[in-house]
């Protein structure tokens, strides 16, 4: 009979092993899949969540998304205040929004040093968020959408409830094909 080779674990080298088999290196910067394994309690049923302000996003499955911390931001000049600018990730330059301003100050000032790069080399895109990455049980979808801020509008197509907060799915393919088109808000028609 072979030996098995033991289980990878995410956590190697901290010794620690929280959140249900999620290591701590999974929310630290660096890549990571939003359809990663996080462990048997949430099988089948996790993704990530982040949050802007009062406003609580999932990121969409099976993208590659990377926590950024304190990257130079490169300004565009003339252009709206939450298009921060730009960022050199890697030599790919990666757009940066601010959702905290386009949603309005109702929902929170950002604090502009942690960013969360969804997606990957020109498809990519920055988010300035508050707080780290938490994986979110998506098995309770609620039956209508809760009212959404101008500016989310069809970038949600779902919610979830989870701990008792509302999760919204986030469409960045959407929400980029809005802003790239010159449109001033993604709720703009």
């Amino acid at each position: 009979m072979a030996d098995e080779a033991p289980p990878v674990s995410n956590t190697a080298g901290c010794g620690l092993d929280l959140l249900g088999g999620v290591g701590l290196d999974a929310f630290l910067p660096g890549m990571y899949t939003a359809s990663d394994d996080i462990g048997h309690a949430y099988a089948g049923s996790a993704r990530y969540g982040f949050e802007v302000g009062t406003i609580h996003l999932l990121v969409p499955p099976m993208k590659v998304c990377e926590v950024v911390e304190k990257a130079p931001v490169c300004a565009l000049p003339n252009s709206e205040d939450w298009l921060l600018g730009m960022v050199n990730l890697r030599g790919t330059l990666v757009p940066m929004f601010d959702l905290h301003r386009l949603l309005g100050e109702e929902y929170g000032a950002a604090s502009e040093s942690r960013y969360l790069i969804i997606g990957k080399g020109i498809d990519a895109v920055g988010i300035v968020i508050d707080g780290l990455p938490q994986p979110v049980d998506t098995c309770s979808p609620m039956k209508n959408m809760p009212p959404l801020a101008q500016a989310l509008i069809g970038m949600c197509d779902c919610a979830y409830i989870d701990n008792d907060t509302v999760w919204l799915n986030f469409d960045v393919d959407a929400f980029f094909k809005f802003v790239s088109a010159g449109r001033c808000r993604p709720g703009d028609n």
